[in-house]
Parts: structure tokens; C-alpha cells; sequence
């Protein structure tokens, strides 16, 4: 299979991209700012695994979950009660030393 053809027929929402650099799959996504509302880019870099890059069925598994994590992640900087975030994918917590 090659993986280029095949991301190359890739389609999902107006303002998403889909490559191939190396082995790793480029997602390019318009999105909203979840602050200012205002169009931004995002760009994800997956690692394509070697047990999908021969089969199309496992490959478009693959990336359908790809598209289910890209999106995860927006929910998560979205979703808000009260005005404040449920879940901030961007929120870390300080790792104290025992």
C-alpha cells in the first residue's frame, strides 16, 4: 500500500489537511481558539505504526482515531460549565519531589 495515495484521498472537515512526512502523519487543522474565538492552525505530528502502513482498512482505522483524539481534544478546550473548563487538555500539574 502506499500510504502517500492513500492520505492523499483523505477528507474530513473544510480547513483540515492530511500528509505524510517521513513516517509520520500531519494533521493541519483551522480551528477556533477556544479563548478568543479567533481561526487558528493546529498541527499534530502522529507516528504512523508500522502494523497499519500495509493495510487500508487498518490504516483508515487508524486515522479515524486520529480524527477521534484531534477532536477529543477540542471538546476538551471547549466544554465549560459556569464559565469555567471541565477538563483543560492543557492544564499540568506540578510534579512535587518525594
Amino acid at each position: 500500500m502506499d500510504v502517500h495515495k492513500v492520505v492523499a484521498d483523505l477528507d474530513y472537515k473544510p480547513g483540515w489537511e492530511f500528509r505524510v512526512e517521513e513516517n509520520n502523519l500531519i494533521i493541519i487543522a483551522q480551528v477556533l481558539h477556544s479563548l478568543t474565538l479567533e481561526p487558528v492552525k493546529f498541527r499534530v505530528r502522529r507516528i504512523i505504526p508500522r502494523v497499519v502502513r500495509d493495510d487500508e482498512k487498518m490504516f483508515l482505522s487508524w486515522w479515524f482515531d486520529m480524527i477521534h483524539e484531534a477532536e477529543f481534544h477540542e471538546l476538551r478546550e471547549f466544554a465549560r460549565y459556569k464559565g469555567e473548563l471541565l477538563d483543560d487538555p492543557h492544564a499540568a500539574e506540578k510534579v512535587q519531589d518525594e
